[in-house]
């Protein structure tokens, strides 16, 4: 029989803690499954913003280490008095979790930088990335990056990161055939005009705040993920996947009458990787 885990005492500051000896095939989505299952059971929903599973790079098992963040230092005391009974010990046993205790650095943004500071823009893309919650449902990893973390470690970690957001955008012509083609706008939707790359006039047909831009400055690239209601094959499937199709063209006006239109190439553009979001980008190469 295994020994229960050694649960540390923690100073009334304390929001992140650390488990460890954590059995080595836990992934992030199991560490939230024992967090729901070592809860407070008065709690109406879980009180946790942050959760971190690190794994080794070569992907073969985790290091053995867990990491949470809790809302207040308030839910983080309860949490560790509960952890603390029976029924929760002989949880943290079957995860094979040897100790719970005060982690060295305290607080989502400071855990995120720290991530970021050792493992760059690939932290928030791989597979084992953390999880960030907020009101007991899962948030937005960008938001909370670019909300909690220092411009220049936030500018390392998006620079490679997909947008999660997308505003649904086509050329100002109807398309001839393919993306859009027949209807310039889509069911419901208020076209919007707006100045793409180089200025010329496109056609927005999402609301334009929603709509977010990278450029790539060597392919002189548009790229754009996903609408967010969108079903994507391939979600969580393991090991990376892409695929690539041209979805349609169509002529873009000149910005000028003595300019000549232009017809830009779209790429649509899926990847998945193991236990993370599947992404979608059109990409306009103009």
């Amino acid at each position: 029989m295994e020994r229960d885990a050694r649960i540390e005492p923690v100073d009334q500051r304390c929001t992140t803690i650390i488990l460890r000896g954590l059995n080595r095939q836990v992934t992030r989505e199991m560490m939230t499954a024992l967090l729901n299952d070592t809860a407070p059971r008065s709690w109406e929903r879980s009180r946790y913003d942050y959760i971190y599973v690190p794994w080794t790079t070569d992907g073969t098992s985790n290091i053995g280490l867990a990491f949470a963040n809790f809302e207040s230092p308030a839910a983080c005391q309860e949490y560790m008095v509960t952890v603390n009974q029976r029924r929760s010990l002989a949880k943290l046993s079957e995860y094979h979790v040897r100790s719970v205790g005060m982690a060295a650095i305290q607080g989502r943004g400071a855990n995120l930088s720290a991530v970021i500071t050792k493992r760059g823009s690939e932290a928030l893309t791989g597979f084992d990335a953390p999880l960030v919650f907020m009101n007991g449902q899962r948030s937005s990893l960008r938001s909370v990056v670019e909300r909690e973390v220092a411009g220049h470690l936030a500018a390392i970690a998006l620079q490679n990161f997909p947008l999660e957001r997308v505003g649904w955008v086509q050329p100002a012509l109807p398309l001839p055939r393919g993306l859009g083609a027949g209807a310039p706008t889509g069911p419901g939707r208020t076209g919007s005009e707006f100045r793409g790359v180089a200025g010329v006039p496109q056609r927005c047909v999402e609301p334009a705040a929603a709509f977010q831009r990278t450029p790539y400055a060597a392919s002189q690239m548009l790229a754009l993920p996903p609408p967010t209601n969108s079903s994507l094959e391939g979600k969580g499937a393991p090991g990376a996947m892409q695929d690539q199709t041209v979805a349609g063209y169509g002529a873009a006006l000149a910005t000028r009458p003595d300019q000549m239109p232009f017809h830009p190439r779209v790429r649509v553009e899926t990847t998945s990787t193991a236990g993370a979001q599947a992404v979608t980008r059109l990409i306009f190469d103009l």
